[in-house]
């Protein structure tokens, strides 16, 4: 999924416009960046199937470690998963990998 499909899926799940839904994609994924402290850690929950995929190439630029993740107590057969990024690099470095 790229961000257009991120866009599309968060209009389509809250009923926002497509422009809210970029506005409110936007806000979250520069969130990240601008909330946490050098070292710190990320977690959110994705489903299997590539569709993370720009969310992962943000987090992998500006965290030390990223990787998936699933819980014991989530059932085998779920497409869900976590996506778990360690490390933050802090908020200069990331802005300039950005």
């Amino acid at each position: 999924m790229n961000k257009a499909e991120l866009i599309d899926a968060v209009a389509e799940a809250t009923d926002l416009s497509k422009a809210e839904a970029e506005k409110a994609t936007n806000a979250v994924l520069d969130s990240i960046i601008d909330v946490l402290s050098k070292g710190g850690v990320f977690l959110c929950k994705v489903l299997q199937g590539g569709t993370e995929k720009e969310l992962l190439g943000l987090l992998k630029q500006n965290f030390k470690t990223v990787r998936h993740v699933k819980p014991p107590a989530s059932r085998p057969d779920s497409a869900e998963l976590y996506v778990l990024a360690t490390g933050f690099r802090g908020r200069q470095e990331a802005v300039e990998n950005v």
